[in-house]
C-alpha cells in the first residue's frame, strides 16, 4: 500500500505539517481526510488532548535487502524522537482509519446462542486473521506484523504522556 508515500492521492496533495491542519502529519495531507467536519474534527481533536502527533511504530519486515538496522532519518525533532528503529514511522490518525478492513457484526437471539456463537468465532477468527494478512505494508514498506489493530489503536490514541505513563 502505498498511503503515506509521495504521490499516494489523486490529484497529489502534499502534506503540510506546520500549518494550522489537522493532522500536521510528515506523510499524510488533510486532503486525504474525508470530508465530513467530524473526521478532520477527530484528528486534530487527538492531537490536541495527546499534546503532540499520534506515535506508530511496526516492526519492519527483515529480508536481505532491508538495512540493519532501519533507521529513517527526521528533519522533524518530533519525528525524530518518536521513530524507534527498525520500525516503520507514521504520524497521523489516518494510517489507522485508511487500513483495509472487513468487519461482521453478529446479533444472537439470546445470551445461550450469543456464547454459542462466540465459542466458535474465538477458535477460527485468530486463524482467518492470519490467513488475511489484514494490512502488512505500510507508507511503502513490508511490516513484520499480519493484524491491523495495533496500528488502528495507535492512531486515535488521545491519552496524554501522563496517562501513558511517560511522565
Amino acid at each position: 500500500m502505498r498511503l503515506g508515500c509521495p504521490g499516494f492521492t489523486l490529484p497529489e496533495y502534499k502534506p503540510n505539517p506546520v500549518e494550522g491542519g489537522a493532522s500536521k502529519s510528515l506523510f499524510f495531507p488533510d486532503e486525504a481526510i474525508n470530508k465530513h467536519p467530524r473526521f478532520s474534527t477527530l484528528t486534530r481533536n487527538i492531537r490536541h488532548r495527546r499534546g503532540e502527533k499520534v506515535v506508530i511504530n511496526v516492526p519492519i519486515f527483515k529480508d536481505k535487502n532491508t538495512p540493519s538496522p532501519f533507521v529513517e532519518a527526521f528533519a522533524d525533532e518530533e519525528a525524530a524522537r518518536a521513530a524507534q528503529p527498525d520500525h516503520i514511522y507514521m504520524d497521523a490518525m489516518g494510517f489507522g482509519m485508511g487500513n483495509c478492513c472487513l468487519q461482521v457484526t453478529f446479533q444472537a437471539c439470546s445470551i445461550s446462542e450469543a456464547r454459542y456463537l462466540y465459542d466458535q468465532l474465538a477458535t477460527i477468527c485468530p486463524i482467518v486473521m492470519a490467513l488475511s494478512a489484514a494490512s502488512p505494508f505500510y507508507r511503502g514498506y513490508v511490516s513484520d506484523i499480519d493484524c491491523r489493530w495495533g496500528v488502528i489503536s495507535a492512531s486515535v490514541d488521545d491519552r496524554t504522556r501522563e496517562e501513558r505513563g511517560l511522565e
